[in-house]
């Protein structure tokens, strides 16, 4: 998964509390559960920027057949992202077309013909190296993404909370002012960009209720 996996947590036990997620590059949906018994007042603020990564290039040298992988340099790439591959005499097995990247490492990357398939890890089938000098993978722009509120009792059935969502076009700031919850569970929904990649950080704070025995 391209995104920090966030488990369901339980907000802490002091009267002043607050909860700091970050999804790096994210491109991949992500749900973010919050446990809120005896919370008193409660605020999500998102922030998030544009991580869409700069444009690599490689010559027939860099191509690996056998692996059919292909060398880039640091590339800054997370499997999943939507690449646009232009070039002439291109590797056998690729053409001047869109394609979605599997990392390998820091340097080296594959490519899908799918973002399903590139979330398997299953590759185009590069047959040779072809005697390109020019080839260029270019991330497509940062696509539109939203981030959403929901609610619930019990954990399982969710409701949303229609006033409480926003959809992502470009770097910037959301706070939604969720005051005194009457229910039992947040879950702060994440839909992954359409293409390009997005930095995004949540912080949840609340007021704790006090409780007297």
């Amino acid at each position: 998964m391209a995104a920090t996996e966030l488990a369901r947590i339980k907000l802490g036990s002091t009267p002043q509390t607050s909860q700091l997620f970050t999804l790096t590059e994210s491109v991949a949906d992500t749900n973010l559960t919050c446990d809120l018994q005896a919370v008193g007042f409660l605020s999500v603020q998102a922030n998030y920027t544009d991580a869409t990564p700069a444009a690599v290039d490689f010559v027939a040298a860099d191509v690996d057949v056998d692996a059919d992988s292909i060398a880039v340099g640091t590339h800054g790439y997370v499997t999943g992202l939507k690449v646009a591959l232009t070039g002439t005499n291109l590797p056998t097995g690729l053409s001047a077309t869109d394609y979605w990247v599997i990392v390998v490492n820091s340097t080296t990357i594959k490519v899908a013909s799918s973002l399903v398939l590139a979330l398997a890890g299953t590759p185009v089938d590069i047959t040779g190296q072809g005697t390109t000098a020019d080839a260029v993978f270019t991330p497509t722009a940062l696509g539109s993404s939203t981030l959403a509120c929901y609610a619930s009792n019990d954990g399982v059935n969710w409701v949303a909370l229609t006033s409480q969502t926003v959809t992502i076009t470009t770097t910037g700031s959301s706070l939604f002012r969720l005051g005194e919850p009457d229910y039992r569970y947040l879950q702060i929904r994440f839909t992954a960009p359409t293409a390009g990649a997005l930095t995004l950080t949540v912080f949840v704070n609340v007021r704790k209720q006090w409780v007297q025995d």
